[in-house]
């Protein structure tokens, strides 16, 4: 229970505030996409392949997907873009529920 609020939190803290950003910038278009790629395939990997719940496999591929993103940001950029970052918490936000559909 606790990770679904811990998680469900941070989630609507990023996103909520990622609506400040520019949406129209390609790049942070692409941020999110790969995000909720990233976030629905993980998702369902640790569901199906390693058996565990909705909610742990989505909390696990959030982290995960996060992880890649920050760092990718903080490797090849030569300065972090937080508002990057922010648009890979929303992509992530968009994909959590992809792993409550069974498939």
């Amino acid at each position: 229970m606790k990770t679904k609020i811990i998680l469900s939190t941070l989630l609507l803290i990023f996103t909520s505030s990622a609506f400040a950003m520019e949406i129209d910038e390609r790049d942070k278009q692409y941020h999110m996409g790969a995000s909720y790629a990233l976030q629905a395939s993980t998702s369902l990997v640790y569901k199906h392949h390693y058996k565990m719940s909705s909610w742990e496999a989505g909390f696990y591929g959030a982290l995960t997907t996060l992880a890649i993103g920050a760092a990718k940001e903080y490797a090849f950029d030569k300065q972090a873009d937080t508002q990057d970052l922010q648009a890979d918490a929303m992509g992530v936000g968009i994909a959590f529920p992809v792993v409550f559909f069974d498939f």
